[in-house]
């Protein structure tokens, strides 16, 4: 995790505004340029249409194909995803954490993964505590599991958790304009909500 990233888990989340990472220019320009190219396009084929004939319909991945090397370099805010930083190692059981007790509370729990290592062995970090992504089924659910647990200090441990939205990125076979082939595929394949894009520095 980024300072940055460190930097906006600390803070205390009071509402839903101060939980949501404003977007960062560079991706607000980049998505101005999208839209500016796809209309750009747009106007030049009505233009050289004739009146006799109908132009080809515009490929929606063109343009998507023509920034992909822009857009695979952001982060989007998943919006019913939530990271959470300090869980004690203790507590390292998927099966338990999406129960009642723990996260299965705030609602709906789709996926519980504890970050893992290439080999697959859960990362630890060096005050013994590990962190975990869980995928809700709705905002209003991640958004409550953030306000609960952002800042709670569990019994017998000195630091608290620290809890904020997850980010995702844009899947790779998607930017190309091609099929995913991947059912299980965690990444995005449609263009997110500006408000939802940075970049990561």
């Amino acid at each position: 995790m980024s300072d940055r990233e460190e930097r906006n888990c600390r803070s205390p989340y009071n509402d839903k505004e101060k939980i949501v990472w404003t977007a960062a220019s560079k991706c607000e320009r980049l998505l101005s340029e999208l839209n500016m190219e796809k209309k750009l396009k747009n106007q030049k084929k009505t233009k050289s249409k004739s009146s006799d004939h109908q132009s080809e319909p515009p490929d929606p991945g063109s343009w998507i194909r023509h920034f992909s090397d822009e857009l695979s370099s952001v982060r989007v805010i998943q919006r019913n995803l939530v990271y959470i930083v300090g869980l004690p190692l203790n507590l390292a059981d998927e099966d338990l954490l999406q129960n009642e007790e723990y996260f299965g509370q705030y609602g709906k729990v789709l996926k519980l993964s504890l970050s893992r290592t290439a080999a697959g062995i859960i990362q630890q970090f060096p005050n013994e505590t590990c962190s975990v992504y869980i995928t809700y089924s709705k905002e209003d659910e991640a958004i409550r599991c953030i306000q609960d647990l952002h800042g709670f200090v569990l019994e017998g441990r000195r630091r608290p958790l620290r809890a904020c939205f997850g980010t995702t990125k844009y899947c790779n076979a998607w930017l190309r304009n091609l099929p995913c082939i991947d059912p299980d595929c965690l990444y995005l394949h449609q263009l997110a909500s500006q408000e939802d894009i940075f970049t990561k520095r």
